[in-house]
């Protein structure tokens, strides 16, 4: 008997809330990583079982990178890579400015209304220091702008692993550091967060500049003043 076509949602669903390692389970990754002048990158990544990926792709008629890049920026760069039985795929876009991260990179995670994410860093000359906040609203599908609707999985099904990098060294922040300058917050759906993280960089090659020009001034100085003392001493 042939299975109509409305009828195969729910199995492909079983399967995506049963298989280690699909979307629905462990494999959401979301971050930001930024740069020392307030730029940086949003990267999510996701990994899929290959029967899923060839399910999608029956339904939609289309390669699932193929969707994929018909809903992000067109200068965003996709990377697909297999392992085992499944199949990966990392989405990373460029911004200049974390109120510019496209609205799809951000639709994923934002609340409908009011700022989602802000970045305040302020140049000490010396150092600068490093403000970011973020509301993450994951009470929606993470994935509902790239994957079909019958292949979405309930949102308090999905774990999501959210990650910042900043410039210098995290000072403070309401996640886990993991190294000197990233921090990580492991999420479950369902749930709205306030994440926060604050670094500071210190340009050491100038401190070290500064130290040394002071050092050669009061050497100068030093060297001056001897020789100014042993020429009044000769005309004494």
């Amino acid at each position: 008997m042939q299975i109509k076509p409305q009828n195969k949602v729910l199995p492909i669903f079983l399967l995506l809330l049963v298989l280690p390692g699909c979307v629905g389970l462990n494999d959401l990754n979301i971050g930001t990583r930024i740069n020392m002048n307030g730029s940086g990158t949003r990267v999510i990544d996701f990994g899929l079982d290959k029967k899923i990926v060839a399910s999608i792709e029956k339904e939609g008629k289309k390669k699932l990178e193929d969707r994929i890049r018909e809903r992000v920026p067109t200068d965003s760069n996709i990377k697909i890579s297999q392992k085992s039985n499944f199949k990966y795929y990392k989405i990373t876009t460029r911004f200049k400015k974390v109120n510019e991260i496209p609205d799809l990179l951000r639709k994923l995670l934002k609340n409908n209304g009011g700022a989602d994410i802000t970045l305040r860093f302020q140049d000490k000359i010396f150092a600068v220091s490093y403000d970011l906040e973020e509301e993450l609203n994951l009470k929606q599908e993470p994935l509902s702008e790239i994957l079909p609707k019958s292949f979405q999985t309930p949102p308090d099904s999905l774990k999501v692993k959210y990650w910042i990098t900043l410039p210098g060294e995290i000072r403070e922040t309401n996640g886990l550091p993991t190294t000197a300058n990233t921090a990580v917050w492991q999420l479950k759906a369902g749930k709205t967060y306030k994440i926060r993280a604050k670094s500071l960089y210190i340009r050491w090659w100038l401190v070290a500049l500064t130290g040394i020009a002071f050092l050669l001034i009061v050497g100068l100085s030093g060297v001056l003043l001897i020789n100014r003392k042993g020429a009044m001493d000769k005309t004494i």
